[in-house]
Parts: structure tokens; sequence; C-alpha cells
């Protein structure tokens, strides 16, 4: 019995030393976790922000909208002969300054010179025959009562036909018999006697083959026609060109444009002459000035953007076409605010 309580006694105080000894084994172990939070405290609150003081002051506020696009020239053409030809001389190279006027392109004019002379020499042959057929046909012959009424009565008889014609009661091809009547009766008519002659003399026919030969001779100079620049110029002597071939391209780069597209939901916010800054990133640091010039009446179902086009002053000529360009569009000013 005895020796069973000292057995029981042993085992209590093994329980009880167990128990200090997890007892002290969690506080050392807690410990560390107390004093790393009391550094990462102190580490905190260790820490300077920079802070920037100003003078408050009123002001105008703007509220904008952003968007962005690529630069084009304010106009821009392709310069194409109207006529075919052989480039006899040109007189630009890429990126030449022209001015409305020059020439740029000279094209053969061998062949429309000859086309001259014979249209002149017809000319004058039917300018014979017309004063022949004038000089016979006494003007009396011309104005005798009989033709004077013969015109009065299909004159008369035409202008019922196109009241009759308008009101639907007689059909064209009535109308039509009645025209034809009447525009041949006022063929002798005084009033239209030199233009019969001629017609008939072949004057009228001459004169238009003349001014047809005097164009397609001015067609021989390619002029400029615009005040610009000369770009993608494709052409050298020698050359065999064709009617609407390209040769060069002229821009106008006075302005700039460019086409940007507002969001549907902001489109109310802009107008035409809303002023724009424009940031192009080939130039850091520098802001250009610009307008709103036009918006599109139509949105894009693909996009649901509408296309606005910003105009940028470019008289110095910096900003190139073809240059991305972020654009910030002036919505609404708030005046005199802190």
């Amino acid at each position: 019995m005895k020796h069973k309580k000292i057995i029981f006694i042993g085992l209590g105080l093994i329980a009880i030393v167990f128990i200090i000894s997890a007892y002290i084994f969690n506080q050392s172990a807690e410990q560390p976790e107390k004093f790393q939070y009391k550094e990462e405290s102190n580490l905190f609150s260790d820490i300077i922000f920079d802070v920037v003081v100003d003078v408050a002051r009123k002001g105008n506020i703007v509220q904008s909208i952003s968007a962005s696009g690529v630069t084009k020239p304010l106009r821009q053409l392709d310069v194409t002969p109207n006529i075919n030809g052989i480039v006899k001389n040109f007189f630009v190279e890429e990126g030449s300054k022209v001015n409305e006027g020059d020439l740029l392109v000279k094209l053969d004019d061998s062949e429309y010179l000859i086309s001259l002379k014979e249209a002149e020499s017809k000319l004058i042959e039917t300018q014979i025959e017309y004063n022949l057929i004038r000089h016979s046909v006494p003007m009396e012959r011309m104005e005798n009562n009989s033709t004077n009424s013969l015109v009065l009565e299909a004159t008369k008889k035409f202008k019922d036909a196109e009241e009759a014609y308008k009101a639907k009661r007689i059909s064209e091809k009535e109308y039509q018999k009645i025209k034809r009547n009447y525009e041949a009766a006022i063929i002798y008519s005084p009033d239209i006697r030199e233009d019969v002659i001629a017609q008939k003399s072949g004057l009228n026919q001459a004169l238009v083959n003349l001014e047809r030969v005097k164009l397609n001779l001015n067609y021989t100079e390619i002029r400029s026609s615009l005040n610009g620049y000369a770009a993608d110029v494709n052409v050298h002597i020698g050359q065999n060109v064709k009617t609407g071939e390209k040769l060069m391209q002229l821009v106008d780069v006075s302005s700039i444009k460019v086409e940007i597209g507002v969001l549907e939901t902001e489109i109310k916010l802009i107008q035409r002459g809303s002023n724009v800054d424009v940031n192009i990133p080939a130039f850091p640091g520098k802001t250009f000035k610009g307008k709103i010039k036009n918006i599109s009446p139509i949105i894009d179902t693909q996009t649901k953007t509408c296309k606005a086009i910003v105009e940028i002053d470019n008289r110095e000529g910096i900003i190139k076409p073809g240059m991305y360009a972020n654009v910030e569009i002036e919505t609404e000013v708030f005046k005199n605010k802190i």
C-alpha cells in the first residue's frame, strides 16, 4: 500500500513538471513575436512623407476629355496628267516648296502644236464658207411675211403644247413632235440667221475643235494648284505617262488636322470652335493650340465613336503629317475657383 502511494506521488510530480515546462516554452515562443511587432511599430512611426505647400489662389479650372489621332495635312492632292504624253522636263524634287501656278512637269507638245496649226487652218476654211453662204442668201428672203408667219405659228403651238404636256393633257410623243416642228421652223427666224449659217458652214464645229486643241496644248504644262510641298515624286525625263497616272503629291501643311474619335457619351460636351491642346510625343514638353473644326453627324457603329477634326496652326512647318498626337479637348471652364 505504501509502495503504491509513492508511485502516485511521483507521477503527480512528473505531471506538474511537464505543465510548468510547457508554460515556460509557450511564453518564450510568444515573446519574439511581441518584440518584432514593437520593432515594426517603431519602423512605421519613423517614415517621413515629403509635403509641398503653396499659396491658395483663385483661377480657372478647365474640364476636358482626351482622345488621340494621327496628324494629316490640311490639303493634299495627287498630281496627274489630263492627257497622254512623254515627260520633257520636271522642275521639283521630293520636299520642294511650290506656289500655286508653279510649273511642275512639262510634257512634249510637238504633236499638239501640229494639231493646233491644223485646227487654225480648218477654222479659216469654215470662215470663208460662212461668208460665202452669208452673202449668197439675201436678208429679204429670210424676212418675208410667210417665213415670219411660220415661225410665229410654230412658236405658239410649242408654248401651248408645253402647258398641255405639264397638265398631262397630251402624251410625250405628241409633245416631242410639236417640239421638233418648232425647232425646224425657228431656223428661218431672222434672229438666229447668223447661227444657222455658222452651223451650215461648219464654223461652229471648227471653233470647238480649235478650243479643244488649245486645251490639250495647255495640258502639256502641269502646274501646282496650291501652296505647299511636293511629296512622293515619281517622275523622270522621257517617261511615257498616261491620263490619270500619279506623278507626285502636293501637300499644304500651313495647318495640320488631326482626326479623332470621341465617345458617343462625350460628343455632347464638345462643339465646333472648342479649344484643344495637342501634345505630340516627337516634341516632348511642347503643347500646340488648336480648335475643333468639324464634327461628323454620325456615330461609327463599330467603335461607338464620332469623328471630329482638330485643326492646328503650323505656319512654322515643324509638325509633319503622320505624327501621333494626344488631344485634350476643353469641355467646360469653371472661372474664378480656388
